[in-house]
């Protein structure tokens, strides 16, 4: 039996109700874990202010509602019009089942990689991902290479699984629910439900716009205070990332067409009169000087992300890359650049700099070797 409408858009709102409120706890679930793992100290007057640490969350709740309803909006005027019909159908609910595990599962995808690329970057999750696409095997290898990157990737793929199966059970109870209704319409019901889905709709493109005023929610209005990880901790990592996207896309912020590489090698060549050397470089040049040579050259090897393993230090076992000792690579490459190998080389095991990204920390190296603060902690001479 069908029964009157509004009884009928009842059950499709509690439906859809559900769906958004389980997605909102969802990203609450990521944003809690970030929370958790991050390494990260904070100020001592911020470290045991529960009331400030929440107010990141509760920002976070605020952009995770604007990507819901991104989300929700579409379910919700096709039921809203199926509801003036009258109308209801198993391949209705199975429609906005797979539409919300479609568009929920890229958004759980994103959140869980955004722990990992907080942990690294110490910020969220942005466009610059889309970089490493042109890498597909080394960014692979290095996410199920790293063993931190497990836990990530199975909250993902766990949220994804619970998601899904709810959305199914969910959209079976009250698919059962809309078909027992009664079948009487009469123009009051229809009225009724015309009503109440423009006021639901109305209400979900204030969710998507975020806030009252001439401009709609943006990134900032996650910043509430001095602490820069709680001022992005509130940040959806979609909505940042979708955000990020649509900024490089506009005019102002394209790529520019820059000439080829081959016009541009050509030329280099022609305005420096440089023919380059084979398997070295098109550009490069060959600079001998006249006598006995009497100033040492410093040479800075700044070598990312190399572990024990790779380094034949630290307490390896190996002593080689490629088979051969680091020492002697680096004796090999300097002469084969400089022509005149150094004396001796020193492995700095740890230098501290206060920096997120190595570019900074490279560039406050070089400053402070240039003025002569620089120190070396635990230097090892391995030449």
């Amino acid at each position: 039996m069908k029964g009157i409408s509004i009884k009928r858009f009842e059950c499709y709102l509690l439906y859809l109700l559900s769906i958004h409120v389980a997605a909102l706890f969802i990203f609450f679930i990521f944003r809690f874990t970030l929370f958790c793992s991050i390494d990260y100290q904070f100020p001592a007057e911020i470290k045991g202010d529960v009331l400030l640490q929440s107010g990141a969350f509760l920002r976070g709740l605020w952009f995770d509602n604007v990507i819901a309803c991104y989300i929700l909006l579409l379910p919700l005027v096709v039921l809203w019009v199926a509801a003036l019909c009258n109308y209801t159908a198993k391949w209705l609910f199975r429609f906005t089942t797979v539409y919300f595990s479609c568009f929920y599962s890229v958004s759980f995808v994103i959140a869980a990689a955004n722990i990992p690329y907080f942990e690294y970057f110490f910020k969220t999750i942005n466009s610059s991902i889309y970089n490493w696409f042109g890498y597909g095997g080394t960014t692979a290898g290095l996410m199920f290479g790293e063993s931190s990157y497990y836990f990530p990737i199975f909250l993902g793929l766990l949220s994804i699984v619970v998601f899904v199966w709810g959305a199914s059970s969910l959209a079976s109870y009250f698919y059962r629910r809309a078909e027992k209704a009664a079948p009487q319409i009469s123009l009051l019901s229809r009225v009724a439900v015309l009503v109440a889905g423009a006021i639901c709709i109305g209400l979900c493109l204030f969710g998507i716009r975020g806030r009252m005023g001439y401009n709609p929610i943006k990134v900032s209005q996650a910043y509430y205070c001095e602490d820069p990880f709680l001022n992005q901790l509130g940040v959806n990592p979609v909505f940042n990332l979708l955000t990020s996207t649509l900024d490089d896309n506009r005019k102002e912020n394209r790529t520019l067409h820059l000439m080829s590489e081959e016009d541009a090698l050509s030329k280099v060549q022609k305005y420096l009169h440089r023919q380059g050397i084979d398997r070295l470089s098109p550009i490069a040049r060959k600079v001998e000087r006249e006598g006995t040579p009497n100033r040492r050259n410093v040479v800075l090897v700044f070598m990312e992300s190399m572990s024990a393993n790779l380094m034949g230090t630290f307490g390896s076992d190996t002593d080689s890359l490629s088979g051969q000792p680091l020492s002697a690579i680096l004796e090999f490459q300097s002469f084969l650049l400089l022509r005149y190998s150094y004396q001796s080389w020193y492995l700095f095991h740890a230098l501290f700099f206060s920096g997120y990204h190595e570019t900074e920390c490279h560039e406050r190296f070089c400053d402070s070797c240039l003025f002569g603060t620089a120190y070396r902690i635990a230097g090892e001479r391995i030449l």
